[in-house]
């Protein structure tokens, strides 16, 4: 299936690094298939090429999510709950993750910020 998604972005070479870069940068399936209809891929062919990616690689954007915020968290480490949430929501948001999905995972990886 890999090579398949591979095949179909095989127009645009930098389109099929974007797509092993799911691994190295992870970002939301939406703002990866946006960046490749961004750059010229029909938008069905980018969002199916990822979905074939990211199947292939047996994440979704809840693994992705975790896996960009426990690489963020030591960068917040000295600062106060509420601004680690805040700082980590914000970092989730503009790599494209919805915000239920942003709350779920902050709640997991983070103590909850007194009121």
């Amino acid at each position: 299936m890999r090579e398949r998604a591979l095949r179909l972005l095989a127009r645009r070479e930098h389109s099929v690094k974007e797509l092993d870069a799911v691994r190295l940068k992870p970002r939301a399936r939406r703002q990866v298939v946006s960046e490749l209809v961004d750059k010229g891929v029909p938008a069905r062919t980018a969002a199916q090429a990822v979905d074939e990616v990211l199947l292939d690689e047996n994440v979704d954007d809840g693994d992705l999510a975790r896996r960009v915020a426990e690489r963020y968290l030591p960068r917040l480490q000295d600062k106060p709950d509420a601004a680690q949430w805040r700082r980590l929501a914000g970092y989730l948001q503009r790599r494209g993750f919805d915000n239920v999905l942003i709350y779920d995972v902050c709640r997991e990886l983070l103590p909850e910020p007194e009121a």
